[in-house]
């Protein structure tokens, strides 16, 4: 069974409807569409406990009023990927962004749009104070030094560790 955001394959799937509308829906619609689309063939209680459980994981809610129960998604899909990621960082490099990113490009040789697009990316995260430099030094590299492909992977590694230090 794949494993979606912490998600059973088949929770997954369910949450893919209500991500494509931002109604809120009846169970009856979530029942005709597990049936229907998905090909589950299950009965009304298989269901309400697939429910049930997105629910208890956060990914769901209902508006609970008795007799007219309709369900919406919690999370969007891009904050369920946040969420996870943010756990995933946590529990498996201590919370250590910096940890993560050089254990993940470690073994990798990223292009030079690969490390720019990255480097955008930390830049938009960035406090305030430290863009400034941060652009600085940025402009002075990639503009004015010739890299070869060593020198640039060694620069790489060095600009990545001043981003963190700083």
């Amino acid at each position: 069974m794949q494993q979606h955001y912490e998600l059973s394959d088949t929770e997954y799937k369910i949450m893919q409807l209500f991500w494509k509308n931002s109604d809120p829906l009846p169970f009856n619609e979530i029942l005709k569409y597990c049936n229907d689309e998905l090909q589950l063939n299950w009965a009304v209680g298989t269901a309400q406990t697939y429910l049930n459980r997105l629910i208890l994981k956060g990914v769901l809610k209902t508006n609970n009023k008795r007799y007219r129960k309709l369900y919406s998604a919690q999370l969007s899909e891009e904050e369920l990927a946040q969420k996870y990621a943010r756990q995933f960082v946590d529990e498996s490099f201590g919370g250590s962004l910096k940890n993560f990113i050089a254990s993940f490009t470690q073994e990798t040789k990223l292009s030079e749009a690969d490390v720019n697009e990255l480097i955008d990316i930390l830049h938009s995260n960035m406090s305030e104070e430290n863009k400034a430099r941060f652009l600085m030094m940025r402009r002075y590299v990639f503009e004015n030094i010739d890299l070869s492909a060593d020198i640039y992977e060694c620069f790489r590694q060095c600009f990545f560790s001043w981003i963190f230090i700083t």
